[in-house]
């Protein structure tokens, strides 16, 4: 279980926590075969709270999940197993409710459940041919279900999907089938020895997603939506694509690695300019469906020197997306390709690690990363009655500032004996010089006045810690 809260100034709270639990068994059946019967579950609640004026509310949301797999894995040989077996999640998905806190003017409203099932069922094996190969090869087939009960609003054919254009509706009862949709999903892997110290790695593999996460990037708190696919939204799947080398060098004291990687995102679901998406229960009317595409390359640096480590990530990579009209939906953006809302070109990460005596160790971590994209004003529209207007940039054409982050902690230990008590205390301190990172840029307009940009950031101070550990 994890929580956490925070609260911007006096106007707004955010609060969220996750439970989650498993439990499995495993029995051998022979010297070759074995069997695995796992369930887990677990839960993501979130609340945000308005907490100044006479409309102060609790807007909150939830998704859980159960799960139950039975898997059976095949060793004929030290070089061949194989795993076959099925797997069943429920899903709920709570979509919003809002209640009124103390003397308010709110009006309290919730939203009926989403439910949905997905069956799957999957093989893979994993084959070592020879010394220099080694093959690993799958395939998965997902059955999805989505239940009721639910009211499903029907659309004028043709016609963009609007409360204008609603002309019929169709209830279903609990656990009724609304819709249904199954897709196989295929990987492969191989990675094959050029040399003693280099090796090659390919791979592919296609996935569904039938849980969507829609996020509001305008506001101050990360609020999200989360959308079961329906009759309306069909589920995303993507194919991911990659190539890497390996290499050692100087007797495995440098080790370096290079991957390349290309992502095509089909059904992406993407959200209409000023899109109404609370506590809204035809919310089809707001959503629209695209394609989107990904690609970078990533560099791995492994150095080991002495009592010395150096560990070194970078990554360059683009995440965008086409949101294109038809007689169906609008554009987004013209119909231009326009950054995700995770599209950060440079990602570095480097990590240095000192055993300075045989229980005293200095770890020095920094990282690195381009401030997200954003949507902004880029000019405003008035007239003598002082009504102003922003004009908005298409989508996501701006950046919050660049995040960066240097971290420091000191371990002593462990100390104790190793089949007993083994103790090791650490002093660290998070954020050293003090960086204010935005979390987040949003706008607001006063009455009267013009719009203007506030800038939220979450741990903008250095935060010391110290940590004991035991170990028994």
């Amino acid at each position: 279980t994890a929580s956490d809260l925070f609260q911007f100034a006096d106007e707004v709270k955010f609060d969220y926590s996750t439970t989650s639990g498993s439990a499995y068994l495993r029995q051998l059946v022979g010297e070759k075969i074995s069997l695995l019967a796992q369930v887990n579950a677990g839960s993501y609640q979130s609340s945000q709270h308005d907490v100044e004026g006479n409309d102060q509310s609790k807007f909150s949301n939830a998704i859980a999940y159960r799960r139950a797999t039975l898997s059976g894995f095949f060793h004929p040989a030290q070089s061949f197993q194989v795993e076959i077996g099925v797997n069943r999640t429920r899903y709920e998905v709570s979509p919003g409710e809002l209640e009124a806190v103390g003397v308010s003017i709110v009006k309290p409203e919730k939203l009926a459940a989403e439910q949905g099932e997905e069956t799957s069922f999957f093989l893979h094996n994993q084959w070592q041919v020879g010394k220099q190969l080694e093959l690993m090869a799958g395939v998965r087939y997902t059955i999805y279900r989505s239940l009721g009960a639910d009211q499903i609003y029907l659309y004028q054919p043709g016609a963009p999907k609007m409360e204008e254009t609603i002309v019929d509706s169709t209830q279903f009862s609990s656990g009724e089938k609304i819709a249904s949709y199954s897709g196989w999903e295929p990987r492969f892997s191989l990675r094959f020895e050029l040399s003693e110290n280099g090796s090659v790695k390919l791979g592919y593999n296609r996935s569904f997603q039938y849980l969507n996460q829609i996020s509001n990037t305008a506001a101050a708190a990360p609020v999200d939506v989360w959308q079961l696919s329906n009759r309306h939204v069909e589920p995303q799947h993507a194919d991911n694509f990659s190539i890497g080398y390996e290499h050692l060098f100087k007797a495995n004291a440098l080790r370096a690695n290079l991957t390349v990687f290309y992502r095509r995102i089909h059904k992406l679901l993407e959200f209409k300019d000023f899109a109404q998406l609370l506590l809204n229960d035809h919310l089809e009317t707001e959503l629209l469906q695209g394609k989107g595409k990904a690609h970078g390359v990533e560099v791995y640096l492994q150095k080991k020197q002495g009592r010395s480590q150096f560990e070194l990530n970078y990554t360059w990579s683009r995440t965008l997306r086409q949101v294109a009209a038809t007689a169906e939906q609008e554009a987004v953006s013209f119909g231009n390709w326009y950054p995700s809302n995770f599209d950060k070109p440079h990602n570095l990460n480097f990590n240095y690690h000192f055993q300075a005596r045989p229980k005293s160790a200095l770890s020095i971590n920094f990282t690195y990363s381009t401030g997200r994209p954003t949507t902004a004003p880029i000019s405003i529209y008035g007239n003598q009655n002082l009504i102003t207007i922003p004009v908005y940039s298409e989508r996501n054409q701006f950046r919050i500032p660049d995040y960066h982050r240097l971290d420091f902690a000191w371990t002593i230990g462990p100390w104790g004996r190793r089949d007993r008590w083994q103790n090791s205390l650490t002093f660290s301190l998070y954020n050293v010089y003090f960086r204010k990172n935005a979390f987040s840029i949003f706008f607001r307009q006063q009455p009267g006045q013009g719009v203007e940009a506030y800038r939220v950031a979450v741990l903008g101070t250095v935060f010391p810690a110290v940590t004991y550990d035991f170990k028994f």
